[in-house]
């Protein structure tokens, strides 16, 4: 009794105060709370039995555990056994000790929970969470105390059991991905069990075939058929092949040789016509003289097997004319710091396109990429990747040109003026510093890009017109003149592109093989929709009815105003104003 008092002090002191500031302080106190939290409890159990009247609030509480307490009723809270835990209300053998005879109380562990006078709900106050599990000894530790054995037995214990709940989190985990693979493997075993029968069945003559071991398959286009013949694997070698050029291993070696190579690109043109070579083939791309991966020979038959050349003679004439491209190349060669720009015009027509285009171009500059120039127009232009090679050759081209022609006159490439008249004129002067480096304005036409749209009457004409200055190239290239001076290639007029279309309905700009689109016959269907009778009698009567009367006149108005009435479609009003 005598510890119960000061408790009981604090509680009558605490009930004067404002309900706000008593909660503060029952969440600072925790065992304050559970005091009054177990008062309240028995008060309650009082109430039940007709013991106390209720009370409400934490004054009615301590009135209520005074009254007992001079009764001889409940133990105090310092009176009442310690549990194994060391907190009051932790009973041994699961029931309460030190209660009065004939008093009634819940079962320890059961879902009631008592409530405080006035319905308010119980005060629990919240614990906070520990900031690491060392939190105890490291709070010692600073503290400058001693860490004892129960303190590190009861982070040993903390420890454990988290590790544990993690490593059952993880063991649930694998247990799910271990139950699917067991399924995966019981299923491969059945089917494997399936499959072995079947394949038996077969060499015994009881069915028919592989279909009834792996299925029909897929039976669209392009795919063979499951046939009735034995069961065999289908090794690389036998494969079915999509070309008749026999297939090349590269080794590693050579690979990687291949790599480390520079490359130097070697324009190559072929213009060939039905007149002179009895087949026609007009292309355009790049050879890397130091190729050493695929040999000249099995590029034209490739070439050939692209645009289904069946006649092994046009290989001989395709692989003679790139020779002689490749050996009249002649690589760039640095000059000093004084630059070489000349004109360089594209005139590009693929499709129903044409690019048309002139810009500046530094000959003797290494830097210059025609590749990354053509990727940024043709970006720029919004047109397919076609004319990104197209542009690529055709710079390339222009460019070995007129390195060309340098060496025939024999230039040292030293910044020097040239000789001759003929080259001379072609190569833009050198720009001084404080020339100004903007066009005017009577250029902007030639020195601006021009995409056309052209048909194909357009397209037949250039193409004959590029025939025609082709045979007039050929005849005057390497002549000698009267005076014994070699004649210069062509230097002003740059070569046309217009690339023959591949047989292809994928790629770009390529023909079909196939019937034309325009070879199909629509036929139009007219179907009408079924209608309500009664809906098309009605309307039928409209229609009589404003064929007779097609513009009433309305209260005499001599035809100011007008009505014309399609019953279920349409009203048409007119009204006529006077001036």
């Amino acid at each position: 009794m005598s510890n119960a008092a000061p408790n009981m002090q604090i509680l009558q002191q605490l009930a004067t105060l404002p309900p706000q500031q008593q909660q503060q302080i029952l969440r600072q106190n925790p065992q304050l709370a559970m005091f009054l939290r177990q008062v309240q409890q028995r008060q309650q159990f009082m109430n039940k039995q007709g013991q106390a009247p209720a009370g409400m609030g934490i004054g009615a509480g301590i009135q209520g555990a005074q009254g007992v307490q001079g009764q001889g009723g409940p133990m105090m809270p310092d009176q009442i056994p310690v549990g194994a835990a060391g907190h009051p209300g932790n009973m041994a053998h699961g029931a309460p000790q030190g209660v009065a005879p004939g008093m009634s109380t819940p079962p320890v562990g059961s879902s009631f929970r008592p409530k405080l006078p006035g319905g308010s709900a119980p005060l629990q106050p919240e614990l906070p969470r520990l900031s690491s599990l060392r939190y105890w000894s490291e709070k010692l530790e600073k503290e400058g105390k001693p860490v004892d054995t129960n303190t590190l037995l009861y982070e040993q214990i903390i420890t454990r059991d988290k590790a544990n709940i993690e490593a059952r989190a993880q063991n649930e985990q694998e247990k799910k991905v271990l139950e699917s693979l067991l399924k995966d493997l019981k299923f491969y075993n059945e089917l494997k069990s399936y499959r072995m029968k079947s394949i038996q069945a077969v060499n015994n003559g009881m069915v028919e075939g592989p279909p009834s071991i792996w299925g029909e398959g897929y039976q669209g286009y392009g795919h063979g058929f499951t046939g009735k013949s034995a069961t065999q694997f289908v090794y690389p070698q036998k494969r079915k092949k999509y070309s008749r050029i026999p297939e090349s291993y590269i080794p590693d070696e050579l690979m990687e040789q291949q790599a480390e190579s520079v490359d130097e690109w070697v324009p190559i043109r072929m213009d060939f016509d039905i007149e002179r070579d009895n087949f026609k083939l007009n292309d355009t791309f790049l050879w890397n003289l130091n190729e050493k991966v695929v040999t000249l020979e099995r590029f034209v038959a490739v070439l050939m097997e692209d645009y289904k050349f069946k006649n092994p003679l046009f290989l001989d004439t395709i692989l003679a004319n790139m020779k002689e491209q490749i050996n009249e190349y002649r690589p760039a060669t640095n000059a000093r710091p004084q630059d070489l720009r000349v004109d360089i015009k594209l005139d590009i027509a693929m499709g129903n396109n044409q690019l048309i285009d002139q810009f500046e171009w530094d000959i003797s500059d290494p830097n210059n990429d025609p590749e990354e120039f053509a990727t940024v127009l043709c970006a720029e232009l919004a047109v397919p990747g076609e004319f990104v090679t197209a542009v690529a050759h055709s710079i390339r081209e222009q460019v070995q040109i007129f390195i060309k022609a340098l060496h025939l006159i024999n230039y040292p490439f030293d910044g020097s003026v040239i000789e001759q008249e003929q080259v001379r004129r072609l190569v833009k002067p050198h720009i001084l510093p404080n020339e100004s480096i903007l066009r005017s304005r009577t250029q902007f036409q030639d020195y601006s890009p021009n995409l056309l749209e052209i048909s194909i009457e357009e397209l037949q004409r250039l193409d004959k017109d590029k025939e025609r200055e082709s045979r007039r190239k050929r005849r005057g290239m390497g002549r000698v003149g009267r005076r014994n001076g070699l004649v210069l290639p062509e230097l002003s007029d740059a070569p046309k592109t217009i690339r023959t279309p591949i047989a292809s309905t994928v790629l770009p700009y390529g023909i079909e093989v196939g019937p034309s689109v325009d070879s199909f016959v629509d036929i139009v269907e007219s179907i009408e929709d079924p209608k309500d009778p009664k809906v098309v009698e009605r309307v039928k009567e409209a229609s009589a009815m404003n064929s007779s009367t097609a513009t009433p006149n309305i209260g005499g108005n001599n035809g100011a105003v007008s009505v014309q009435h399609d019953y279920g479609n349409s009203l048409y009003v007119t009204i006529k104003l006077r001036r």
